[in-house]
């Protein structure tokens, strides 16, 4: 009986000086851990001036500033925090430095999964810079080479190659007309016809094996930056930004989905080369689709000429090898002639403009005003005897 009086005789209790706070609308009953109080809960002053506050807990002071509670005392609140102006929740109370005094806020940690301003492009020294890459690209006999990443379509092209002129070799190359006869013997091999086909042979293979495994004008990442991740989409694209490398993208420079690197002047991503056509070899690519229509257009003409020669000697009994193998090989030579033609064709007359495949594509021009655009003869000047 006694208990239920005493918290009867203090829930009763009145405060004796009414709270600056007394403003608030709305009042509920209630207290934490079994302790009687009001809590103010509340969305806005009488005026409207202010959000609602969340006040702590009520607690009583000695008179005499001990601290110990008293049931006769009135019940002293503790002010609000104030609210943060973002979120609208209390502020966190500052922590007591070393002499009393409030300690000043440290630098605000990254959040998880957030690269910070200051990260860095780290590389272990331990280890190879090649085995450390973050594109895609192949390297080989430790890190010398580098291809990209479709090895297998490089070598599938060389294949192609080595068997296409093996089959010349074999069916065209005897009945070739000889050229010179008065300076080279009847009896022996036919020089002219064969330092051509060499030639061509050699052209074809070195600058497909140089236009896979060289730089087609990479850029270097670069270190992720907390200012420019926090900037809205359109400034970035508006700034040419790649958030994959971290850097602003020149003029006419592209990120390679193939490779997933920043490449300068991209043309494009050949899949016969397996590796990409920028800047720095556009000029080995533009050669190998030129000797490769040249080495076509003799494989044709050659069989063709073995096919008519078989058919119509006298002399020489038919070879059914030659009248079966022939007709297929002149099909198959005659596509790529074709194709290869259209195609340099088509980078001749991108050449002659100043303008990239993916600037055509994209229906760009490029890129250069019209004073300093260089004219249809600088620009082959520029592919054939510029220093890159």
């Amino acid at each position: 009986g006694e208990s239920g009086e005493e918290s009867g005789q203090d829930e009763n209790v009145t405060p004796q000086h009414s709270p600056p706070w007394s403003g608030l609308k709305g009042r509920r009953e209630g207290g934490r851990g079994g302790d009687s109080g009001s809590n103010y809960d509340s969305d806005e002053y009488d005026d409207g001036s202010c959000p609602r506050p969340s006040l702590d807990e009520t607690r009583t002071d000695d008179s005499d500033g001990s601290g110990s509670s008293s049931p006769d005392a009135s019940p002293a609140r503790a002010p609000p925090r104030p609210l943060h102006r973002n979120t609208g929740r209390q502020a966190s109370r500052p922590k007591a430095g070393p002499h009393g005094a409030p300690q000043q806020p440290g630098p605000r940690p990254a959040a998880k999964g957030h690269n910070s301003s200051r990260s860095r492009i780290v590389y272990d020294a331990t280890r190879p810079r090649y085995k450390q890459w973050r594109g895609r690209h192949r390297f080989y006999f430790g890190g010398r080479i580098m291809m990209g990443p479709n090895v297998k379509q490089f070598f599938l092209t060389l294949g192609l190659t080595v068997l296409t002129w093996s089959s010349f070799f074999v069916f065209a190359y005897p009945s070739l007309p000889r050229f010179f006869p008065s300076v080279f013997a009847a009896s022996g091999p036919n020089w002219p016809a064969l330092a051509l086909c060499a030639f061509e042979l050699l052209g074809m293979t070195l600058y497909l094996v140089v236009t896979a495994t060289s730089d087609p004008g990479i850029i270097p990442r670069s270190s992720p930056s907390h200012l420019v991740d926090s900037m809205p989409l359109e400034m970035k694209e508006r700034m040419n930004y790649c958030p994959t490398c971290h850097i602003v993208k020149p003029a006419r420079t592209k990120h390679c989905r193939q490779t997933d690197c920043c490449i300068r002047r991209f043309d494009h991503h050949c899949p016969w080369t397996g590796n990409s056509v920028g800047e720095l070899n556009y000029r080995d690519f533009f050669a190998f689709i030129s000797f490769t229509f040249l080495s076509s257009l003799t494989n044709l003409l050659g069989h063709l000429n073995a096919l008519i020669a078989d058919v119509t000697s006298v002399d020489v009994p038919r070879s059914g090898l030659t009248e079966v193998a022939c007709p297929v090989l002149i099909a198959w030579n005659a596509l790529v002639a074709g194709l290869v033609g259209a195609l340099l064709a088509f980078h001749c007359y991108l050449v002659a403009r100043g303008q990239t495949t993916n600037e055509w594509l994209r229906g760009e021009r490029s890129g250069m005003p019209k004073r300093t655009k260089p004219t249809c003869a600088e620009n082959w000047w520029n592919l054939c005897c510029e220093v890159r």
